[in-house]
């Protein structure tokens, strides 16, 4: 079966179209699609990355939060020790009764500048003290055990001439506080 010239020209004009057609799909629909696909797939890609490092944090949660409360039973204890006020009456407080356990008193009580240095301030105390060499031994050391850092400079001890009450030592010496500077 011949085509004859007229329905040839129907078939090419036809040819035509279905190509031009596709062309057209191809480059301006079926491409930009694709594209848009492609973008959304590395959108997805990337919030499942993310999603990944959240739920890796969350499995991490509760460690964290038990780190954290250990933690801030180490800061406690460490403020316990090295507090960030000067709280004087506790020092008096402190110092009061560790003389009266160690049999040591005291005459004098007075605090002088306070001095920064680096990331804590020294609160020096002048204090004088009376006793015999057990008891102001027993109170110095029972001084640089205690729960707040504290210890004792520039200590000058003196024979005393008060037997009858136990005081055969007098001297004095500049009781060290601390507190954080951070």
């Amino acid at each position: 079966m011949a085509l004859n010239k007229e329905q040839q020209k129907q078939v090419a004009v036809a040819v035509v179209a279905v190509v031009l057609f596709g062309y057209v799909y191809t480059t301006k629909l079926l491409k930009p699609v694709r594209a848009q696909i492609q973008n959304r797939e590395a959108e997805l890609a990337s919030v499942n990355g993310r999603i990944q490092g959240l739920r890796a944090t969350a499995n991490q949660l509760d460690q964290l939060l038990k780190r954290v409360e250990e933690l801030k039973g180490q800061v406690a204890a460490v403020e316990k020790r090295l507090p960030r006020d000067k709280n004087l009456q506790d020092i008096i407080r402190t110092v009061s009764t560790l003389a009266e356990k160690s049999g040591v008193r005291y005459t004098t009580f007075s605090p002088r500048t306070d001095q920064a240095v680096n990331l804590f301030t020294e609160i020096p105390i002048e204090m004088s003290i009376s006793g015999s060499v057990y008891s102001i031994g027993k109170f110095l050391a029972a001084i640089g055990q205690q729960e707040r850092i504290m210890s004792a400079r520039n200590v000058v001890l003196n024979a005393g001439a008060d037997s009858k009450k136990n005081q055969t030592v007098t001297g004095s010496f500049t009781l060290l506080a601390f507190i954080y500077n951070g």
